[in-house]
Formats: C-alpha cells, structure tokens, sequence
C-alpha cells in the first residue's frame, strides 16, 4: 500500500478489498499522495500518476470482468469525488465518473438478491448521497434520476430505511426526495418551466415528513434538510410560500414580500438548527449542502449568522458574491448565480 497509507482515513475499512482490484489500491495510494501534501499543486506529481494507473486498470477491470462490480464502483467513486481535489477547477465535478458509477448501480439494483449484502447496502447508500450532491450541476438533459420503480431498489429502500447507513443513516427516502426536487429545481432554473402539481406533491412530501430520531444529532441533521428542501423549492422553483389572509387579498407585491420573509424564516431555523451541532461532531460533514441554501438567503440585517455559516461553510467566495448582490437589491438565488457564472461547484 505504500508509506501514505495510514495518512488515508479510508484505508482501513476498504483494506480488505484491496487485494481483489489493483485499481482499488492506485485510487487509494492517489488519495493518500494528496492527501499527505493537502493536494498542492506542485507536490501532487505522485497522486497524479496513481490516478492515471487507477483509471487504466479500472478499464480493464470493466472489459474482462474479472473484478466484482462493487470493486469497481469503489474505484469509481473515488475518482469521481476526488476529481475536484487533484484539479483545483470548480468546472469540474468528476462528472463522467458519475455517469459511470450509475451505470454500474443500475446493473447492482437489477441483480440484487433477496438480501442485499453489506457492502451493496453501503454502495447505493453511497451513490445516493453523491446523486444528491451533483442534482443542481448537471445540464437538464444530462439528469438521471435514479431508479425507484423496480422490485428491487424498492425492496433495498425498505429495508435500508429502518438501518444506520454510515453517510445517510436511516434516512435514504429523504436524501432521493432532496436529489429529485434538485433536478427539477436545475430545470426550472435553465427553462423557466414550472410543473405545479410535482411541486405541490415536494411541499406535501417535506411538510409531513418525520424529523424524529432516535439520535440527536440526527434529527437536527433531517430537520435542517428538510427545511432545505423547503427553501430550494419555494426559492428557486418561485413556488408560492403558503400564506394566511383572513382580512385581505394581498397584491403581488405584498405576497412576494411576505413570502420572501416565510423563506428567510425557514432559512434562519435550518442554520439555528445546524448550528446546534457542534463542530467536533462528524455530521458536520453533511452541512454544506443545507447551509449553502439556507445561508444563501441570509440578508446583511443577519450579519452573525452569516459570520457563523462562513466559519462552517466552504463555499465562501460563491456566499460572499451573493450577499453582496442581495444587499445591492438584486434578487438572485444561489443557483442563479452558479449558472451565471457557469461553475460546477460540488457541495458535499
């Protein structure tokens, strides 16, 4: 495995693999030569060339089919989420790697047994936190929702939902919900077509949906994605935010006004709600994606909380331009201003 692997968090859990795909141990010894040098550029020559080999093998894994498919989906998975690490470009989001990783969860699904194994379990669990994190990035035309008709994804979702996944927990319905309304969110946003009854089922779906858990940590987690989904929809599907009028008709102004601040609220409840877990704790880890969309709304009156999501956020330079726009008067969501300057910025 090389002097670099005990640098790389994923080494010991995958150690037992390893020895059946060398494409498996080139993407993991490319990952711990960057990871050891924090991937800067001028020291990544080693993690370059593993990656290159990673990719080589992983072809001819795919042609001979000799390594099992699961194998291949790791190495895939890998490159795809490392490929903005080694190439410093928000342009880029491993995207063919994705296409690749879906194409082998397809034939998984269709061939899984009665009982999933655990690395399965773990596999689809895995693509669907990585669907969910690329539903906004890609073209409408390139979207592919992932497959919930068959017999059998069906009979994994129902059974993985009761369990602890160790990315999405027991939380998979959720995390397909969010990756669904984000690729009609991507559409409406690139056509400006709206589809009014599938939004209406979002809103019901989101509304009624159970926060509780018997973990702490996560029900913040699922109450603060669910009040994500809420902002993605009403903000950039322009659906209207519900409100109550008992002694007038409000005109359009008024209601965009007052729907506007129904967003701020839910916006400012999801990162109270995120800020309640602490840093120390590994679900951190799951909040850029919440906290982009919900600290995406914050106006220069919550000038703390803004501080607070930058501490916690990443994607700085994509918040910093959007306040500054907001404060400016002009009304653009996170989104808007993704496409407007035609990054791919994978958040999660």
């Amino acid at each position: 495995m090389g002097p670099n692997t005990a640098e790389n968090p994923l080494s010991y859990p995958i150690f037992q693999y390893i020895h059946q795909s060398p494409a498996l141990v080139h993407i993991i010894q490319s990952l711990s030569a960057g990871h050891e040098h924090f991937f800067e550029a001028s020291k990544i020559h080693l993690s370059l060339e593993q990656r290159s080999l990673a990719m080589l093998s992983l072809a001819k894994q795919i042609e001979t089919g000799e390594t099992p498919s699961t194998l291949q989906f790791l190495t895939c998975w890998l490159l795809g989420i490392s490929a903005t690490f080694i190439d410093k470009d928000v342009f880029d989001i491993g995207k063919e790697h994705l296409f690749a990783a879906r194409s082998m969860v397809d034939s998984l699904v269709s061939n899984l047994a009665a009982a999933p194994t655990p690395l399965e379990k773990y596999i689809i669990g895995v693509y669907v936190y990585w669907d969910l994190t690329c539903c906004t990035l890609l073209d409408t035309e390139e979207q592919l929702p992932f497959i919930q008709s068959t017999v059998a994804i069906q009979h994994y979702i129902s059974q993985v939902s009761v369990e602890s996944h160790p990315i999405i927990g027991g939380h998979i319905q959720l995390f397909l919900l969010l990756a669904n309304l984000g690729r009609h969110c991507k559409a409406v946003t690139e056509t400006g077509c709206n589809n009014p009854t599938l939004e209406a089922s979002f809103e019901t779906s989101l509304k009624n949906w159970p926060i509780s858990d018997t973990d702490t940590m996560w029900e913040k987690t699922v109450g603060a994605f669910v009040k994500h989904g809420l902002v993605m929809l009403y903000r950039l599907c322009d659906y209207p935010c519900n409100i109550d009028t008992d002694e007038h008709t409000p005109d359009a102004e008024e209601e965009t006004e007052v729907s506007h601040l129904r967003i701020d609220g839910i916006a400012i409840e999801a990162i109270r709600t995120l800020l309640e877990i602490p840093v120390t704790s590994t679900f951190i880890c799951l909040q850029p994606i919440p906290l982009l969309s919900a600290g995406s709304e914050l106006s220069k009156d919550e000038s703390d909380l803004r501080l607070q999501v930058v501490a916690r956020l990443w994607t700085i330079q994509l918040l910093a331009e959007l306040w500054e726009l907001h404060d400016a008067g002009l009304d653009l969501s996170w989104l808007d201003l993704m496409n407007i300057k035609k990054w791919r910025l994978r958040v999660g």
